[in-house]
């Protein structure tokens, strides 16, 4: 009679997903519950298949008479590990074990193999991959948590199961779990999966800036054992974002100019951009999207990965003038092979300047226009599109845009960034004053570190006090009064005033000159 009960003792401490196994008591069969604690707050579908079937001996920890479970294909699973066992692919841990899978004729054969190798280090990963490939008829499934936030499958028989964990968050796998059901049993869902995230080196942008993203991901809790191992990264920018990249040996089909891929292994920098295969396309909606595959990480050439590496993705993109709400979103998402991440999104905000011209005595809003040129700090001065929106700057201020007030006293500048403007009036209202200086305006933001969403906006005026802009989900600004004062230069008649005066003066004193001289000249003939 083949018993399973080294199995049971020593594999628990190599299933790669269980945190702990708590026996409570022992029940009838098929009245058997697993609790599952999530560890995290997304919605998951856990589902038990049976591989192991067979009889609770006396002492309550042994299975014997085992049979395959109704949860697996018994003959296929047999002829997978055979075929694992003459494969000599490097990393494979299934090869040429001790006892010869060709000469299995049974599943208790197979259990008593398990528990011959359970100390191998992911033996026991790479047995659960190949039971993924030979499912049967499910024991049991939970798609939502108790009130008290915990997942339970009930009606459970004794046997032997892997359990499967797809997060609906992520559309994709989480993890699997092998474990030995002889009682109620809790364990605690794996917390270590495949994550990515995303940033950007600045909060604020304007049109014509330049923002560089750095992606890292990593293979945190994958099983390296399923090979090949594929990676695949999504980018999704919106049409105001166009990546800056450059084809190499003259591709055009290919991006990877403007892609660098490196790895680090905890100990070195690696360039694994050649391992991957870049494509950059327009999605239905106008959406730019960067997609980066690998279709084998642990194939790299000489480029070793494991759980604690870290793939890091850098890339430029430029905004250009289809920025609309005055935020710039881009999300990322990753694929491996066994699981699939919600979209991770990185935000990067613009933000309007609102004038308004006013009477300076009155406060009144002045309805004749006034025209403006804007510099940002590295003296270039703005030109805009016909929207106002910012389309580029330059460095000549006879090919700046003149920005003229309406009707209304109003001028609105589409798509600033943080920083430092200089707004120069050119042309000032009819009966005002041209403004005899610059205004200094600075605009400052930050965001939040956890969730990227913008949450101060200030700016002030010539160094006056500190105001707060507005932020909104329709846009980001920040308004400022500009006030001219009425007044005049001499003369206020229209007459020639003084001008007149300086003329007859200067006539006069030439005449005293010249007849000073003169009279010089007779008294020395004289």
């Amino acid at each position: 009679m083949k018993r399973l009960k080294k199995l049971l003792a020593v594999l628990v401490t190599m299933i790669t997903v269980i945190a702990m196994a708590i026996p409570v008591s022992v029940s009838a069969a098929g009245d058997y519950t697993v609790t599952i604690i999530p560890n995290d707050s997304a919605t998951h579908t856990f589902t038990a298949y049976q591989i192991f079937s067979g009889t609770i001996s006396s002492d309550g920890v042994t299975l014997t008479d085992i049979e395959w479970g109704r949860g697996v294909n018994g003959a296929a699973l047999l002829s997978a590990i055979i075929d694992a066992n003459a494969d000599s692919t490097s990393g494979n841990v299934l090869y040429n074990t001790i006892t010869d899978p060709t000469t299995f004729t049974s599943a208790a054969d197979v259990a008593d193999w398990l528990s011959d190798n359970a100390n191998t280090e992911g033996f026991a990963e790479a047995f659960a991959t190949l039971a993924l490939s030979c499912l049967g008829t499910a024991a049991g499934t939970v798609t939502a948590a108790d009130g008290d936030g915990y997942y339970r499958i009930t009606g459970l028989d004794a046997g032997y199961y892997l359990i499967t964990d797809e997060v609906t968050g992520g559309n994709g796998k989480a993890s699997d779990t092998l474990l030995s059901v002889l009682s109620n049993v809790t364990i605690t869902a794996k917390s270590e999966l495949p994550s990515v995230m995303k940033t950007a080196n600045t909060d604020t942008a304007r049109i014509g800036d330049t923002i560089t993203y750095t992606i890292t991901g990593t293979l945190t809790g994958a099983n390296l054992t399923k090979t090949p191992y594929s990676y695949t990264l999504i980018d999704t920018m919106e049409s105001c974002l166009d990546l800056v990249y450059t084809y190499p040996s003259g591709n055009t089909s290919d991006v990877n100019g403007g892609v660098t891929v490196t790895v680090n292994d905890g100990n070195n920098t690696y360039d694994v951009t050649q391992y991957f295969t870049i494509t950059y396309v327009t999605d239905g909606s106008g959406n730019h999207v960067l997609t980066l595959t690998c279709d084998n990480v642990t194939s790299m050439g000489s480029v070793s990965v494991s759980n604690d590496t870290v793939f890091t993705i850098t890339y430029s993109a430029t905004v250009n003038s289809n920025l609309g709400d005055g935020s710039i979103e881009n999300t990322v998402q990753l694929i491996t092979e066994e699981y699939q991440t919600p979209e991770i999104k990185e935000t990067v905000y613009a933000i309007d300047l609102n004038i308004t011209k006013t009477d300076g005595s009155t406060g009144d809003v002045i309805t004749t226009g006034a025209t403006f040129v804007l510099k940002n700090s590295s003296g270039e001065y703005l030109q805009v599109d016909t929207n106002n929106k910012v389309y580029k700057w330059v460095t000549e201020k006879d090919d700046a845009s003149e920005l003229t007030t309406d009707s209304l006293g109003k001028l609105n500048v589409y798509g600033l960034s943080a920083g430092t403007y200089y707004l120069e009036e050119i042309v000032a209202p009819e009966g005002y004053n041209l403004l005899v200086s610059d205004l200094t305006i600075v605009i400052t933001a930050a965001t939040d570190a956890s969730t990227g969403e913008l949450t101060s906006l200030k700016y002030t005026v010539d160094g006056g006090a500190s105001q707060n802009g507005t932020i909104s989900t329709t846009g980001n600004s920040v308004a400022i009064t500009v006030e001219n004062n009425q007044g005049a230069t001499l003369p206020s008649t229209g007459g020639i005033g003084t001008t007149l005066l300086y003329v007859c003066g200067s006539i006069l004193a030439l005449v005293i000159v010249v007849l000073l001289i003169t009279k010089i000249r007779m008294k020395a003939e004289d």
